[in-house]
């Protein structure tokens, strides 16, 4: 019996304990939530579970209705659903460490007072109603995070259906909701394409199978515009679920999807409006409502608030899919050599450091890749690597207090993406300056990995490198920093392999290449091969050739502004 085979037949067993322990009173909620047994999906659940399990030990605080809408998300493909899933767990830990997002995390946003809780639908979804006139980006530092912080919020108010909760918004039986996004009075100071975007990757890969249905309402013209940048950030079956209302269909649309009783006062119906912090008040005002109803009906059975019972969930950073024709833990399906060699890595580092297990298969597969499938050398590669992450970076990040120096001479920038989806960075050479104090060094490499920590972060589904430019327009002897090159070059090539996926060099002047002898022995031929000095007169069709002109940065004749590193 091969390996493969023996890892199913395992697999089978433990599905088939694992639904004999179901109790009979989840099998009923169960049962009631899917209206129909789906044997297929329950078994492909049970698969999912102990795949989950295996990696991540706290999956099993997730209850089964949590699982099986990242299954539904992923169209029941379980290795899918379950990377998807573990990166979920990793982000809501980073993000949420407390398990929930306090008021005192979103004052800013709250003020605006643009999100409210409204009644239910037609199918038994709450509603949730936002004002998008009511929306200002945040200038202070940390905005975004806080914009971020403060979707979860709502999403975890709206979402919540804990038993001994007594704000809970979904009831037995339910998980998504219906959203009205209202834009009357929506004009260009609303506008906040990272905060669009950064909702959506939340609700997408946070919150999936949650949004039931969008309206979206008294949308300007204006917002068209907006609305072309933020469509392909949307998934289809999300795009699915969106519908412009047009104003003379406005009532009548609302009303095939809400009863009158249900629907928002302010669109002709009985129910008030309350704001995303006081859900108190909403649940208060259906109690008593419920309570008339049950007193003037008696004895008949007031229906309750049951709720399926639900743990607090763990997130995920982006899901790093792999291109088509891969699985999703971004092993060719087509190659069975460097799968068998990638599971070898995984039992040799896992044998040495267990805390190898909580790296994702696309990590060790860069380092594998990266030593030209030799197990051993990359083995040895990673276990190193893993050792200099530990004292480098204690806290699993780098703050930008830490980085002060290299940040204020403001020489690192974030484009668009090139024609592979890869993001681009831009550095500009002649801004840097030797940091003369103790520990000058140690902090330039902490912008190398604050950097490209950044980059990394923003590559989009199946993509795993980037694009940069090295812009050497009034470099000089002054710049000239060996030990800031050479660093740079070691942590690209030793902590970051298979990360670079081109870089040129631009506007380098002659005096460059006499640094350029010293640091190019340094250089892999690997990373030799990714590197192209471009001439000037051949700057923009050079660029052209790997990147679109409406993503091009502007100061290369293209129509995107480079934002700092910082900002991005």
């Amino acid at each position: 019996m091969s390996t493969q085979e023996t890892i199913y037949e395992e697999s089978k067993v433990k599905t088939e304990k694992i639904l004999e322990s179901k109790s009979q009173n989840e099998e009923e909620i169960c049962g009631q939530i899917n209206g129909k047994e789906n044997p297929v999906e329950q078994h492909k659940l049970s698969l999912m579970r102990i795949s989950v399990e295996q990696r991540d030990p706290s999956a099993k605080e997730a209850d089964d209705f949590l699982l099986r809408r990242f299954l539904r998300a992923r169209d029941l493909d379980v290795e899918k659903a379950a990377g998807m899933f573990l990166k979920y767990l990793k982000w809501r830990r980073t993000f949420v460490p407390n398990g929930f997002i306090s008021e005192a995390e979103i004052q800013y946003d709250l003020s605006h007072n643009k999100m409210f809780l409204g009644g239910f639908d037609k199918q038994g979804r709450p509603i949730n109603i936002v004002f998008g006139a009511r929306h200002f980006q945040n200038p202070k530092q940390g905005g975004p995070d806080e914009f971020k912080r403060f979707c979860v919020y709502s999403l975890d108010k709206i979402c919540s259906s804990n038993v001994s909760d007594k704000l809970s918004r979904i009831p037995a039986g339910q998980e998504q909701y219906l959203g009205i996004a209202d834009l009357q009075g929506w004009g260009y100071a609303n506008v906040d394409i990272r905060a669009y975007t950064g909702v959506l990757s939340l609700l997408q890969d946070c919150y999936p199978e949650r949004l039931g249905k969008m309206l979206i309402i008294h949308a300007p013209r204006i917002f068209m515009a907006v609305w072309k940048i933020i469509y392909p950030f949307i998934d289809e079956k999300t795009k699915t679920k969106m519908i412009f209302v047009e104003n003379r269909h406005l009532k009548s649309t609302l009303l095939e999807h809400i009863d009158e009783s249900q629907l928002p006062d302010i669109y002709g119906g009985k129910m008030p409006l309350v704001p995303i912090q006081e859900a108190w008040a909403l649940r208060l005002y259906e109690d008593i409502h419920h309570t008339a109803a049950r007193m003037a009906h008696y004895p008949a059975k007031r229906q309750g608030w049951r709720s399926i019972t639900s743990t607090y969930t763990k997130r995920r950073e982006k899901v790093k899919m792999e291109e088509s024709g891969q699985s999703s833990n971004g092993i060719s399906k087509d190659n069975p050599t460097e799968q068998h060699k990638l599971s070898l890595l995984r039992s040799f580092v896992q044998s040495r450091d267990p805390s190898s297990k909580e790296v994702d298969d696309l990590t060790l597969r860069r380092f594998l890749r990266a030593r030209d499938q030799n197990v051993d050398k990359a083995g040895a590669m990673f276990l190193k690597y893993q050792k200099w992450r530990k004292n480098f970076l204690p806290k699993g990040l780098v703050t930008e207090a830490e980085i002060q120096h290299d940040l204020s001479q403001n020489k690192i920038f974030i484009g668009g993406e090139d024609k592979k989806k890869r993001p681009i960075v831009v550095a500009y050479a002649g801004r840097h300056y030797q940091n003369t104090k103790s520990g000058g060094v140690d902090e330039f490499k902490r912008l190398v990995v604050y950097t490209l920590e950044k980059l990394c972060s923003r590559m989009p589904v199946g993509q795993e490198k980037f694009l940069a430019i090295g812009d050497l327009q009034g470099w000089g002897y002054s710049n000239s920093d060996m030990r800031a090159y050479l660093g740079s070059v070691s942590i690209l090539q030793d902590c970051y392999p298979e990360r670079l996926g081109k870089l040129f060099i631009v506007h380098a002047p002659k005096m460059f290449m006499a640094v350029w002898k010293m640091v190019y022995p340094f250089i892999d031929d690997n990373t030799k091969s990714k590197i192209e000095f471009v001439e000037k007169q051949q700057l923009k069709s050079a660029l052209l050739e790997e990147i679109d002109e409406n993503q091009l940065p502007d100061v290369y004749g293209g129509k995107l502004p480079l934002v700092p590193i910082q900002e991005a």
